[in-house]
């Protein structure tokens, strides 16, 4: 299951206002996922690049030439083949979450794209 929100702006203030807090990186962006495997760490920082994933240009993944992604996580609790985290954006790359929690070898349960293979 996912879970999407979309913020709209009521008017042109609000819209600007939003616009700049996403600029200046002021607005607080936290996700929460489960993924696959127990994660041995209780938080970290995942510190990488992200560009287009050069085996299949539809995903993204960590390459070297890519745009730097920050990724913080919190370990929220362990199940025994799962661990729920909470994510906090530094960056804001595409797929950023997906694509760390695919690199620390733990990707998010149930995802098409970007989950295992199995």
């Amino acid at each position: 299951m996912s879970i999407s929100l979309l913020v709209v702006a009521k008017n042109d203030k609000a819209h600007v206002s939003l616009a700049k807090q996403i600029e200046n990186k002021t607005c607080k962006r936290e996700y929460v996922a489960l993924l696959e495997c127990v994660l041995k760490e209780d938080s970290g920082i995942i510190e990488t690049f992200i560009g287009r994933d050069p085996k299949c240009r539809t995903k993204m993944a960590v390459v070297k030439a890519g745009r730097k992604a920050i990724t913080e996580f919190k370990v929220l609790k362990r199940y025994s083949k799962y661990t729920l985290c909470q994510f906090s954006l530094k960056t804001g790359r595409t797929h950023q979450i997906r694509v760390h929690s695919k690199h620390l070898g733990n990707p998010v349960v149930g995802h098409k794209t970007y989950g295992p293979k199995k």
